[in-house]
């Protein structure tokens, strides 16, 4: 496989993740649920969950994209490494046979 000619994967662009607190208020534990404020701080932490899914899989998208360019580099290097390898086999082959003349 050539990985010489494949297009250049660009790298994701990290993004920060939010303070986890969000601006979201404290509730007092001892909060009925009969409470008007119950019902918002409920809807809040719902939000703030949604907010780590969706963070969670943002951040497993973006690993996965690392381990693709990390893995097509480790390729490219081994290429290289390989096509040196031969070069200097050729070069030693033409040196010895050189110094056999």
């Amino acid at each position: 496989m050539n990985t010489e000619s494949s297009p250049a994967t660009p790298a994701p662009a990290l993004q920060p993740a939010l303070p986890l607190d969000m601006g979201f208020t404290q509730m007092d534990p001892n909060t009925p649920p009969s409470s008007p404020e119950y019902v918002p701080n409920i809807c809040q932490q719902l939000e703030m969950v949604e907010y780590c899914r969706v963070l969670a899989e943002t951040r497993r998208i973006e690993c996965n994209q690392l381990r693709e360019i990390i893995r097509e580099l480790e390729m490219k290097i081994q290429s290289i490494m390989k096509r040196q390898t031969q070069h200097h086999m050729m070069f030693e082959r033409q040196r010895i046979s050189k110094r056999n003349m």
